[in-house]
């Protein structure tokens, strides 16, 4: 268990899960109890931790596309960044296939001061649709608007992730320190950009 803490909370959480799973009939109530503290603890000081937003307001544009491709990669999806210009609104094409299932997923980041206008949701909603794509992602360091809200809340095939989301998806995946080693993911991501 220490070797997933504070590195990969997630994979923590989910052997907790695994254990729970595979010996409820016969864990004593003192020993489910614990299990139960352990869960709570390492969600509120690894996942839930706050880091500061300002940690990815330092970052270039295509950096912070890298980070997120990062994070897409170790949620177990294959990505592959779009080129730097004449994207189509679409910076990152996750693809995820299980058995019997394929999901493709176009994300596209706002690395931005600004909140997220209903312009790129309505962007990145038609290119979903042209591409026959599962789901449109937009991911900012930020918020958005919220016009930008009530348009993707009228498409079930965008989702919105701000800065309060996008730091519980990377504290869960890349670890509650992900500010001080955002460099070595976006080093580790850097080939992976389409010519």
């Amino acid at each position: 268990m220490s070797i997933l803490l504070p590195g990969n909370p997630g994979k923590a959480l989910d052997v907790l899960d695994a254990y729970d799973t595979a010996h409820i009939q016969f864990i004593p109530d003192g020993r489910a109890n614990g299990i139960y503290d352990v869960k709570a603890i390492i969600r509120q000081r690894y996942i839930h931790f706050e880091n500061p937003q300002e940690a990815l307001k330092t970052l270039r544009p295509t950096e912070f596309e890298l980070l997120v491709a990062a994070l897409f990669d170790r949620m177990g999806y294959s990505v592959k960044l779009t080129r730097m210009s004449h994207d189509g609104g679409v910076d990152i094409i996750a693809e995820r296939i299980t058995s019997g299932s394929r999901a493709l997923v176009f994300i596209q980041c706002k690395r931005s001061s600004h909140n997220v206008s209903v312009g790129t949701i309505r962007e990145l909603t038609g290119v979903v649709l042209k591409e026959h794509a599962n789901k449109g992602i937009v991911v900012a360091c930020g918020d958005f608007t919220a016009q930008a809200r009530n348009a993707a809340d009228a498409t079930p095939t965008i989702e919105l992730i701000g800065f309060q989301e996008l730091n519980v998806l990377l504290n869960q995946h890349l670890g509650a320190d992900w500010p001080r080693s955002m460099s070595f993911y976006i080093r580790l991501m850097e080939g992976s950009r389409a010519s």
